[in-house]
């Protein structure tokens, strides 16, 4: 499960380049195409953290998911400002306030709220170009929902919980 868990994670690590190759080179001709890349990358972070957590031992990999996170939501969001999606100001704004948050005070909420902004954009010039290929976004969140229901709610709940972090008032 251990190795299965690595090779996941690599694999989403080269779809990433790949989505960033094929946005720059083909434009927005190739939306379709980074979808589909998309979705399979998501899949197999569903699945490399399903196997890793099954695993007695850490992977070797499994450090550079959030790296592997990040790099999409970084791939997709400079793929929308080179075809004209999103200004320039839209993607470095966010990517500051990630590294800042999580760099120096330790807040990962914004990291989650990024990607999730990312993954909205992408659904809607998705909808944008074609509902059907909309649709299929959308339905391929419900699948990964219903593929893992328990991290699902990890994830939404962790986010929950450190957003709360910001409301909670230190006492002495």
């Amino acid at each position: 499960m251990k190795i299965l868990a690595d090779v996941l994670t690599l694999s989403r690590g080269v779809l990433v380049l790949v989505i960033l190759l094929c946005g720059l080179s083909h434009g927005i001709d190739a939306l379709l195409t980074i979808v589909v890349l998309t979705i399979i990358c998501w899949i197999t972070d569903v699945l490399d953290g399903k196997f890793a957590r099954q695993a007695p031992d850490p992977t070797k990999l499994g450090s550079l998911d959030l790296v592997m996170d990040l790099g999409l939501g970084l791939a997709l969001a400079i793929c929308f400002v080179a075809w004209g999606f999103l200004p320039l100001a839209a993607v470095i704004i966010p990517v500051l306030i990630v590294v800042l948050s999580a760099g120096v005070f330790r807040f990962y909420a914004t990291q989650k709220f990024v990607l999730g902004l990312t993954y909205g954009a992408l659904a809607y010039f998705v909808w944008q170009t074609s509902v059907l290929w909309g649709w299929i976004v959308l339905g391929s969140w419900g699948f990964l929902i219903i593929l893992n229901p328990e991290r699902t709610r990890q994830q939404v709940f962790g986010f929950l919980k450190e957003v709360g972090k910001l409301f909670q008032r230190k006492t002495s």
